[in-house]
């Protein structure tokens, strides 16, 4: 399977797609090191930010080439993931917690709170990616055909493009976390538990998981925007 995803990506990209696939191993790389990092006893809030920002600049630097636009979408995607965290922060403060204690595995003493939030963020971490870079990318070849394009047409074709790929990139982490949950979900029903149970034990986690990463998408939107208008506004103070 490894074989036949690298020989389809080099044969639908080319280059790209070799690149892609490099991305993808230096992730797991990386991912496998912060494990064994969190095991031998980092702080595991400290880990995730970072392990969020190498993940973020390695896979588009890697995936897409040091150029404007993997700078900008780059900038967009830690914003947004950033803004996502601390919404999600101050949401849990002020309501009362998960039954942290039913996840998965959860046989450590550790913070299960702080686990499953670092666990949240880097899960929608690829969907902000890929929204970040289809905006941004939308934008910079305008940028390319029209240098001097107005904010305000930038602004109306970012948004044209996000109204188009929104409702797909919800119902793809939809369905991605939702099912996630169904076996489990199955199980405890067939051994005749309320589907109030199944709720708050099962698919509270996954739904909580999909709101996060859907928040994400959605402020990648206005985030891109405003990243634009800085960008656009230092190129007019730069060509006088």
């Amino acid at each position: 399977l490894v074989a036949v995803l690298l020989i389809g990506l080099i044969a639908v990209a080319d280059r790209a797609g070799f690149f892609s696939f490099l991305s993808v191993c230096i992730n797991l790389v990386l991912l496998l090191f912060a494990l064994r990092c969190y095991l031998t006893g980092w702080n595991i809030m400290a880990l995730t930010a970072c392990m969020i920002f190498l993940f973020t600049v390695l896979s588009l630097l890697i995936g897409n080439g040091v150029n404007r636009r993997s700078l900008l979408a780059i900038v967009v995607t830690l914003l947004s993931i950033a803004v996502t965290a601390g919404i999600y922060l101050l949401v849990r403060a002020v309501t009362p917690a998960l039954q942290y204690q039913m996840l998965e595995y959860a046989v450590v003493p550790d913070d299960l709170s702080a686990l499953f939030f670092c666990e949240t963020m880097v899960g929608g971490l690829g969907a902000v990616m890929d929204v970040a870079i289809s905006l941004i990318s939308t934008a910079d070849e305008l940028l390319e055909q029209n240098p001097h394009i107005a904010y305000d047409q930038l602004r109306k074709s970012v948004r044209t493009v996000s109204d188009d790929i929104m409702g797909t990139m919800v119902n793809v982490l939809f369905f991605t976390y939702i099912c996630g949950g169904l076996p489990g979900m199955l199980l405890m029903l067939r051994n005749a538990m309320t589907m109030s149970f199944v709720w708050e034990y099962v698919l509270s986690f996954e739904m909580v998981r999909f709101l996060a990463g859907s928040i994400g998408l959605v402020l990648a939107v206005p985030i891109t925007q405003l990243v634009l208008r800085v960008w656009v506004k230092r190129q007019e103070v730069a060509h006088g």
